[in-house]
């Protein structure tokens, strides 16, 4: 009873939805890997391509710790907008189900190559990536 009402608290603690999820779990889905920093940034001036990416499928993972969890939780708020649930689980697992139907931003690239390659990068990863052309015109 205590850990259900541990994890209740982190949940609304951390803005952590409870509510059934929609679509089912990605099966084999392992958690995303963290992205590495932009490598070529192009100022906003210039041209270029936009590489954004989302995981609109739910996926699962599960960790020994609280401590491992809530670091996750923080490291993929920081990515984007992921709607995460945390699930009932035996005590000393901590389950954890996560997607982002929202586009978030990746990458500003000079060239459409190297805008593919990074897509075709996020999508090795698990995601689904889409270039647009930099600025965004309205």
């Amino acid at each position: 009873m205590l850990h259900k009402l541990l994890l209740a608290g982190i949940a609304l603690g951390l803005g952590v939805s409870a509510a059934p999820a929609q679509y089912p779990p990605d099966p084999g889905s392992a958690p995303p890997p963290v992205l590495p920093p932009p490598t070529v940034q192009t100022p906003p001036s210039q041209t270029g391509y936009w590489v954004q990416f989302r995981q609109p499928y739910w996926r699962e993972t599960t960790f020994n710790s609280q401590i491992e969890m809530d670091n996750y939780i923080q490291q993929q708020r920081r990515l984007g907008p992921w709607e995460l649930q945390v699930l009932p689980s035996p005590v000393g697992v901590y389950r954890l189900r996560y997607r982002m139907t929202q586009w978030g931003s990746s990458n500003i690239l000079r060239t459409l190559a190297e805008a593919q390659r990074w897509a075709a990068y996020l999508e090795d990863l698990g995601y689904e990536p889409r270039i647009r052309p930099w600025p965004v015109s309205g």
